[in-house]
């Protein structure tokens, strides 16, 4: 690899390492967030796409240990959004806010100043407050040690939906804010860096699939990022020192496992001001050796020193209230509750689980008895009881009680409540079941009087009626065995089931066979082949 800019010698010493990541949601992270982001070895970490809102934020996310934090959060969608810098302690800023438009600063010592006007002109009030309300930009102003400011926005631009034109509006509206207050602190002498996921490939070579080149070209998003780019103010870092670097992206799709072959796109950006970028930037990498997303991080160094602070800006997680005072102990919610003694009536068998290695099962089955016979029944019942109970485990028998199911799914219906229920009667009889899997809740069942001769006074009552033909054809249903998936016309291997889940397409919810290895180049012959097919689907029709 050639690089095409070399660092003065004069800077020898690292001191400030920049981290971006959009790491698709801080809960799928799959250590400690602290243990990620000493991982990093980085002293500012911007990430995107947290996915979490303030009132699902845990304290262990919001204070992490040798880190200050600063969050955005959608204040429209749950699991959505959301941008988070963390910064060490000898990198925290002198002041820090929330969005581009200023509209959700707290407090007034938050704010880095700027001539919010400027955005007035390119946008109407509705737009600006809208602008911040889906959680995508962190700003921070760092104090260095050469009596500079240096500007960090971090940000998570919106996505362009080519089935939504007003998300395409919306995206522009963002990137003209944030290149408005770019350009203003940059005008006042800051030194500016942004870093995040743009959602838009530059040039050619960061796109493995570029698509209709014209329509490439004429991109509203790509269009904006090369007159950023292209005016000498600002520089894309990594492709100061890389620019013609191919196969070099951040982003891969998950659903096809693009990420074995390399099949991506660069979308994930750290851009400097070109002063900041000739004077003090010593690298920039790619790093898709780090996992645990579908994008990977991008770091650069710098020779730039913070000056310490003796206290955050208020807009640090830690000085939410939420996060400040008392904390409600678990063992509160552990406290044993009193019990409740307004039944009087209630169930001896109620809440009671038989244990595993408890036999025979008990099912309480309540029915109608005639005047004749109940002496008689509930003398048996209360001594069947009363031996069952007190009787020790015994090895399970083979069930030969079966109760007559006209469909077998009826199995798995939920018995009415017995208050609900007609021809409730004060007498109960107790049936030895042993064929209910343990552990299980000793349930209740109601019979009417036409159903008892399905089982006898002793449980050993057997149906010799055949199954009926629907009774067959349910069983076949459930036991046929899956269709198998046709093999793809590239590798010949079974191919794998995919399903439509567009909303506006015409075929939501319709399924098809594709090749089941990773997405690559097309003249990979280990990626991917283009075999596509339709599932067969069975036209259903009514009777007539």
């Amino acid at each position: 690899m050639k690089k095409k800019h070399i660092p003065s010698s004069d800077y020898t010493v690292v001191l400030m390492r920049i981290t971006t990541w959009n790491i698709n949601g801080l809960r799928s992270l799959k250590a400690p967030l602290k243990t990620v982001l000493d991982s990093l070895e980085s002293d500012i970490i911007c990430v995107q796409e947290t996915k979490v809102t303030r009132d699902a934020l845990p304290e262990d996310y919001a204070i992490v240990d040798g880190y200050h934090s600063f969050y955005s959060y959608s204040r429209l969608r749950t699991g959505y959004s959301g941008v988070a810098t963390f910064c060490k302690y000898n990198f925290s800023p002198s002041r820090a806010e929330e969005g581009l438009s200023g509209r959700f600063v707290r407090h007034l010592t938050d704010k880095l100043g700027g001539d919010y006007s400027i955005l007035d002109q390119l946008l109407n009030e509705e737009d600006l407050v809208t602008l911040d309300k889906e959680g995508r930009t962190v700003v921070t102003e760092h104090r260095l040690t050469d009596g500079t400011i240096l500007v960090i926005f971090n940000v998570y631009c919106p996505r362009a939906d080519p089935n939504l034109p007003e998300r395409l509006e919306y995206k522009l509206k963002f990137f003209k804010a944030l290149e408005a207050r770019a350009r203003y602190f940059l005008q006042q002498g800051s030194r500016i860096i942004i870093v995040g996921d743009l959602n838009v490939s530059h040039k050619l070579i960061d796109t493995c699939d570029p698509g209709d080149l014209e329509d490439f070209e004429l991109s509203p998003s790509r269009k904006w990022l090369n007159g950023l780019l292209n005016d000498s103010q600002f520089t894309d870092t990594f492709r100061h020192f890389y620019p013609t670097e191919l196969n070099a992206y951040t982003c891969w799709s998950t659903v096809s496992r693009s990420r074995v072959h390399n099949y991506g796109t660069r979308i994930d950006y750290i851009i400097a001001d070109s002063k900041t970028v000739n004077e003090s930037l010593a690298s920039c990498l790619l790093r898709p050796d780090i996992l645990n997303s579908d994008h990977c991080p991008v770091m650069a160094k710098f020779n730039l020193e913070c000056l310490p602070v003796s206290k955050p800006s208020s807009f640090c997680t830690r000085y939410w209230p939420e996060f400040q005072g008392k904390q409600i102990k678990l063992s509160q919610f552990l406290t044993k509750k009193k019990p409740n003694n307004t039944s009087s009536n209630s169930n001896i068998f109620e809440n009671t689980l038989i244990p595993l290695n408890s036999e025979p099962d008990i099912v309480l089955v309540t029915k109608a008895v005639s005047p004749c016979t109940t002496q008689e029944k509930l003398k048996r019942s209360n001594d069947l009881v009363s031996s069952t109970l007190t009787k020790p485990p015994m090895k399970k028998s083979k069930s030969n009680s079966t109760s007559k199911q006209s469909n077998l799914l009826t199995f798995f219906k939920t018995s009415k409540p017995i208050e609900q229920q007609s021809g409730t009667s004060e007498e109960q009889q107790v049936i030895i079941i042993t064929s209910i899997p343990s552990p299980l809740s000793i349930s209740t069942l109601t019979e009417s009087d036409e159903s008892q001769s399905s089982l006898s006074n002793n449980g050993d009552s057997q149906s010799s009626t055949p199954p009926s033909k629907s009774q067959q054809q349910n069983w076949n249903h459930i036991f046929r065995p899956p269709t198998p998936a046709p093999l793809c016309k590239g590798h010949q291997e079974p191919c794998v089931l995919r399903t439509v889940k567009k909303k506006e397409s015409l075929n939501k919810g319709r399924q098809f066979y594709v090749c089941q290895r990773a997405e690559g180049a097309k003249d990979n012959l280990e990626a991917r082949c283009d075999h596509f097919e339709w599932k067969e689907q069975k036209i259903k029709t009514g009777k007539k």
